[in-house]
């Protein structure tokens, strides 16, 4: 439960690319049950945003071509990494990925 969280994550910056990039600054993310500072993230501006399009365009076309169950892949390991275990969206990834065995 966040309420009985001490310390929030650690980030790194913000992933372009391949990169880690700092930002221009940071802002508070703040718990709202008690209006602490949960983490402070990167604020992109412009520079980091047209940086980010860049590179997801560029990333496009070979990402397209791959088979849906590869596209998939990532977003679903993801999923599992960051929710605790048993805990899982169940049927049907937000992705349409089916996550049960046949």
């Amino acid at each position: 439960m966040l309420d009985t969280v001490s310390s929030g994550p650690q980030i790194k910056g913000m992933y372009i690319n391949g990169q880690w990039v700092a930002g221009s600054g940071q802002f508070d993310d703040l718990n709202p049950s008690d209006g602490s500072v949960w983490a402070r993230i990167p604020d992109g501006g412009v520079t980091e945003a047209r940086q980010a399009i860049a590179a997801a365009q560029a990333a496009f076309p070979a990402w397209k071509a791959l088979p849906f169950q590869e596209r998939a892949r990532p977003d679903c390991r993801l999923d599992h990494e960051t929710r605790p275990a048993g805990r899982h969206r169940g049927g049907v990834h937000e992705s349409g990925y089916s996550r049960r065995n046949p």
